[in-house]
């Protein structure tokens, strides 16, 4: 308000004073001294007086402000006349003198004060009436804050041109006339006084007052008489009282009146016709009264002057239609009510309202024809409420519609249409439930005068296609809060001759590929992208590169990168992306090439392809590496692994290979002429070598573009041979790394090995080596010149104390057998044998000589002899198991010969077909039992059934290999008996475990 404009302008003034010093008060005159002066009155301008500590500030022409600092009782008898003349405004913060304000003026010389400002410093004195006596010409007075409690009824009788009046912040109890004096009075000042009452006619010939400030008190019960003789009257302020109810006629004697705070009372209804006889209302606040829960009719209707409503945070539930009707309102406040709906024709003369706030309320669905008469709203609030949906015709009229504020509602979708509006600039759609992911005719957001679009906090999974469908104007879109998993350069191609801060953080976005954008004349973009998984991948790669100045682009792109981090890959992983380096950038590469367990990357910077087997558990290196156009070279990773040496020829992609890292394996020996002469760095670290061979130290002096070797942590043998290392190391010793830890076995430095030393001391070992080799040679020269001549006599021995069985193969054990295989099967089954069976193994493609019982057995010999004598006679036994096969006594006994001979050798020559389902194996023999569990059959309809069959069958010599037997403790013979109930026993004491058969699986 302007009476505080003295305050401000002493606050300033005391800033900025000219000049600070200690004047003599006698010679001080505004006459001379015309010039704005701070001085310090701390010594008297009488003898015998105990100086005060009192600060003058003088402004000349203008104010005078007098303030004390300590017991300054004693002030006025200092004051002697300083001449200071005219000046506007007195500010005093002193204690109260103790006759009038006319002395202490005169004293110092002080004319025709019209704003006078009064502190009292220490509250023990109190106004009297004498206190303003004579001040005739002073039009503002300010009393605020003194601690006052009551004034004398003929305090301002002398201040009769008195236009402003300010005794807020006290506490006074206020006589009926103590007013009566100030018929010029335009404002009233009664602010937080705890005033619990006000008497009729205290404001009695104040016809001219036009303010009147009674906020903060605790006013009840009013009347129309206490405003009576306020005809004048046009602003009241009654807010923080503890009004509950009021009267129709309360304030029908304020025909004047234009603002009327009500706010913050406690208020349980309003009148019908409150404000009838107040035609010039412009401004109507009651907001705040939490009890009043209804409005009654036409409560604001024909105020044709009215331009704002304050009805927020209330508890409203429901509108009269004709609330407005006939109203002027430009603004009306109904947010934080509880409003589920508004009447249809609510808004019928509401031509002139141009803002309209609906915000947090329960507003679910709205008439259609609302807003029809309401053409020139600008803005609208429909926030924080139930909203679902939007009708087409809801919002069709608001052709000036220029905001619009939708957020915090259920909205899951727009319909086609909804919002054709013309002059909307910002719309608000946050924290709704909407995907925008359906085809539209006429998509509802497109709105060409749009330039602030909110979307924050929906379900939107990729930035719109309508963006660049149409020729838009906008500058912010909000997106944040989203489902957007990523950010590419066609979601900026609605970028046209404007700038745009486009807000993506908080999305799902892992991918940002933002390539072309780069190539474009666009104007300036700024983009918000924290909080999202960002893969630090090679799509990046560009945008890195800007970011790190390295590009010149023609599009001005800003990225707002506070707090944004990486999510992957894992050695990037909450790495700010600020501090990402352009050249660490890959991307994995898709290729069915990339070796098992290994992973394969594409390096954007210098075009590499990266294949990383790391501690991947492999015990040799990939047989291929893969091949790609976009890259021209290959760094492979294969450090901490179980390779134990290279391979003798390296396959497809190693020459493409510029960068091996092979530390800490276990690599014995390595043959580096493998390796690509386009070698860059080489990490041999951490094996066992002993030795590198002259050829390997001939490639690495021969490797042009080595530019690092690691050779240390290895055992490196200090001979003889170590001196082309040593020679190595010392002519590129900048390109070995670390090479002061290549140390020999006795940790003694590599480098510091001398070739005169270590040669001589190993002469004498080499010709000692060389003349046990020679005898070793000799011997062993003998030793097969013997095996050669007794080569038969040689295989029977071992064979027979079972030893260097490998010496010995089947071929020869078997050499006097008459048949591959003895068929063992039920009679039963003899149409399966002789039809299928026999035909397929003697006339196929590889034949076999076969012994069958209706054919090869003599007649009448005793069958458990030809049954020994067919399977000591055949290479295999061949066991036709069925259901019959295991009721005959016969096919029992074929199989534990056959089982037994096994054993007995070490060879596998049990072959089992499985020819029908043979039920549990409990019930079986428990011989036969253990053998099936502990070895493999062949099954009657397997599609490879002979493949397997011919397999398992002893091949002939021309396409054979020796066949190994099974190495076993000796074992005594095996002598076979029929007992008393035909069964076959074996005397053999010890517990032989059935051995594995070469047979391939059925199944």
């Amino acid at each position: 308000m302007k009476y505080y404009n003295f305050y401000t302008g002493c606050a300033l003034f005391t800033i900025l004073r000219v000049a600070l010093a200690n004047y003599d008060c006698h010679n001080f005159n505004c006459n001379i001294n015309n010039t704005g002066l701070r001085f310090t009155l701390n010594q008297p301008c009488t003898e015998n007086i105990v100086p005060a500590f009192i600060e003058i500030t003088v402004e000349c022409g203008k104010s005078v402000e007098i303030q004390c600092f300590k017991n300054a009782s004693s002030i006025y008898s200092q004051l002697e006349e300083l001449k200071i003349g005219s000046i506007t405004n007195f500010y005093f913060d002193c204690p109260l003198p103790e006759k009038s304000f006319r002395e202490v003026m005169n004293r110092i010389g002080v004319q025709n004060v019209t704003i006078l400002i009064i502190k009292n410093s220490d509250n023990e004195k109190t106004l009297t009436k004498q206190t303003l006596q004579g001040l005739h010409e002073v039009k503002k007075l300010y009393l605020d804050n003194n601690g006052l409690t009551s004034i004398p009824e003929e305090l301002f009788k002398d201040m009769d041109n008195l236009e402003i009046l300010s005794l807020r912040d006290n506490s006074i109890i206020l006589h009926k006339e103590v007013f009566h004096h100030l018929p010029k009075l335009k404002m009233l000042e009664l602010g937080n006084n705890n005033l619990t009452h006000l008497e009729p006619g205290i404001f009695y010939n104040l016809t001219q007052l036009k303010i009147l400030n009674l906020w903060k008190n605790k006013l009840n019960n009013l009347t129309k008489t206490v405003f009576s003789d306020l005809r004048n009257l046009s602003q009241l302020d009654l807010r923080n009282n503890e009004i509950t109810q009021i009267k129709s006629d309360l304030f029908s004697n304020l025909s004047k009146l234009k603002n009327i705070s009500l706010q913050k009372n406690k208020f349980i209804s309003l009148p019908h016709g409150l404000f009838l006889n107040n035609s010039q209302l412009e401004y109507i606040n009651i907001y705040s009264n939490i009890q009043l829960k209804t409005l009654p009719n036409g409560l604001f209707a024909n105020l044709t002057k009215l331009k704002t409503i304050g009805m927020e945070k209330c508890s409203v539930m429901a509108l009269p239609s004709d609330l407005l009707w006939g109203s002027s309102v430009k603004v009306l406040n109904l947010q934080e009510n509880l409003l589920r709906t508004l009447p249809e024709d609510i808004f019928r003369d509401a031509t002139h309202l141009e803002t309209l706030d609906l915000g947090t309320n329960l507003i679910a669905n709205l008439p259609d024809t609302l807003f029809n008469n309401a053409r020139n709203l600008k803005i609208l609030k429909l926030n924080r409420n139930q909203l679902e949906v939007i009708s087409m015709r809801l919002f069709s009229k608001l052709d000036n519609l220029e905001e619009l504020y939708l957020e915090n509602n259920k909205l899951r979708d727009i319909i086609d249409g909804s919002f054709g509006l013309n002059k909307l600039s910002i719309f608000d759609l946050s924290n709704n439930q909407l995907t925008l992911d359906k085809s539209y005719h006429y998509h509802p957001l497109a709105i060409g005068t749009l330039k602030d679009l909110r979307l924050a906090n929906n379900s939107i999974n990729k930035i719109f296609t309508f963006l660049k469908e149409f020729d838009l104007n906008l500058t912010k879109i909000n997106l944040a809060h989203n489902k957007i998993t990523k950010l590419e350069d066609e979601d900026l191609n609605f970028l046209q001759t404007h700038n745009v801060d486009l807000d993506v953080s908080f999305n799902n976005i892992s991918t940002i590929k933002l390539n072309h954008i780069f190539d474009q004349n666009l104007p300036e973009i700024t983009i918000y992208i924290e909080g999202n998984p960002i893969h630090c991948d090679c799509h990046l790669y560009l945008l890195i590169r800007y970011l790190e100045k390295k590009l010149l682009p023609n599009a001005k792109l800003k990225i707002n990168l506070t707090n944004v981090k990486c999510s992957e890959p894992k050695y990037l992983r909450q790495k700010l992306l600020n501090k990402v380096s352009s050249e660490i950038l890959t991307c994995p590469l898709n290729d069915s090439m990339c070796p098992n367990h290994c992973e394969c990357l594409e390096r954007i910077h210098d075009k590499a392809l990266i294949v990383n087997c790391t501690a991947t558990k492999h015990k040799s290196m990939p047989e291929s590496l893969p091949v790609n156009n976009f890259t021209n070279h290959t760094v492979l990773y294969l450090s901490n692994n179980n390779i134990t040496k290279l391979p003798l020829k390296l396959g497809e992609g190693y020459n493409r290979v510029t960068k091996y890292f092979l530390a800490n394996n276990n690599i014995t020996t390595i043959n580096l002429g493998l390796l690509s002469s386009k070698l860059e760095e080489l990490d041999i670290s951490g094996n066992k070598l002993s030795h590198l061979d002259k050829k390997s130290i001939d490639f690495l002096d021969k490797a042009k573009n080595l530019q690092r070797i690691s050779l240390h942590n290895n055992p490196w043998h200090c001979d003889c041979s170590v001196t082309s290392l040593v020679d190595f190391l010392q002519h590129n010793f900048e390109k070995v790394h670390m090479r002061k830890n290549i140390s020999c076995t006795d940790d003694k430095p590599v480098i510091e090995v001398k070739e005169n030393v270590v040669c001589s001391t190993s002469q004498g070992t080499f010709i000692v080596g060389s003349l046990i080799i020679a005898i070793l040679g000799l011997m062993i020269g003998v030793m097969f010149a013997l095996y050669y001549r007794y080569q038969r006599e040689v295989k029977v021995w071992l064979y027979a104390h079972k030893f260097c069985l490998w010496f010995v193969s089947e071929e020869e054990l078997d050499e006097d057998k008459l048949y591959d295989a003895f068929i063992s099967y039920s009679h039963q089954d003899e149409d399966f044998v002789v039809n299928k069976l026999v035909p397929e193994l003697e006339k196929g493609p590889i034949k076999f000589k076969l012994c069958l019982h209706y054919r090869d057995w003599i007649v009448g010999d005793f069958i458990p002899n030809q049954i020994a004598r067919s399977v000591e006679n055949s290479r295999r036994t061949v066991i036709v198991l069925s259901p019959s096969f295991l009721e005959s006594v016969w096919g029992s006994m074929e199989f534990r010969i056959a089982h037994s001979q096994a054993i007995n050798e070490g060879i596998s020559r049990v072959i089992i077909i499985l020819y029908k389902d043979i039920g549990p194996t409990d019930n079986l023999d428990s011989e036969l039992k253990a053998y099936l569990l502990m070895n493999t059959y062949l099954k009657w309809g397997d599609p490879w059934f002979f493949d397997k069959l011919r397999y398992a069958m002893p091949h002939p010599i021309h396409i054979s290999k020796s066949i190994p037997l099974v190495n076993q403790n000796k074992k005594p013979g095996l002598s076979l008996k029929l007992n008393g109930e035909s069964d076959l026993i074996s005397k053999s004491k010890n517990n032989v475990k059935t051995p594995v058969l070469a047979t391939i699986t059925a199944d």
